[in-house]
């Protein structure tokens, strides 16, 4: 009894297997193009969002490039890191790394990124880095002279230049 199940079982697939299937057409049906230069221009383009740029963990890193000396006095590039290129944005005669624990001495913002600079021969002069309100990343130049009035201590910090990330 089961032998005659299976061949009819069997069977039944091999007759519907050799059927054609059966064009149906209804008002919901739509004639789909198989020419592939008419679907492919029937695809419609979608731009993808796009993510808002954010700094790298090595956006606003300073560093210093050794250009030698001009009658006996040290020249410094100033460098800064943004987007994985490094900008110059200034000179200094002494360019050591400041490091967080001295920004207070220095009147740097305790959340800047980084900070170069140094005194030499009665005069300093100094950068930071700090992303600013925006998300951008903002430049800062100061300086101090010693012959800056007993009452003045301060860097006179100024903006010189912002990164724009959008």
């Amino acid at each position: 009894m089961k032998f005659i199940l299976a061949i009819a079982v069997l069977f039944s697939i091999i007759a519907c297997a050799e059927k054609a299937p059966e064009k149906l057409e209804t008002s919901n049906t739509k004639k789909v193009s198989t020419d592939v230069d008419t679907v492919v221009n029937e695809v419609k383009e979608v731009s993808a969002p796009v993510e808002s740029l954010k700094l790298l963990p090595t956006d606003g890193q300073l560093s210093c490039k050794n250009l030698g000396e001009i009658d006996y006095v040290p020249v410094y590039e100033v460098l800064v890191s943004f987007q994985k290129e490094k900008v110059k944005i200034g000179k200094c005669n002494a360019c050591l790394n400041i490091p967080v624990s001295d920004f207070s001495d220095h009147q740097i913002p305790e959340n800047a990124i980084a900070a170069r600079g140094g005194w030499y021969a009665g005069g300093g002069d100094y950068f930071y880095t700090i992303e600013d309100k925006e998300g951008n990343l903002a430049v800062y130049q100061g300086w101090q002279d010693e012959g800056q009035s007993a009452d003045d201590f301060s860097f006179h910090w100024k903006c010189i230049k912002t990164f724009k990330l959008n």
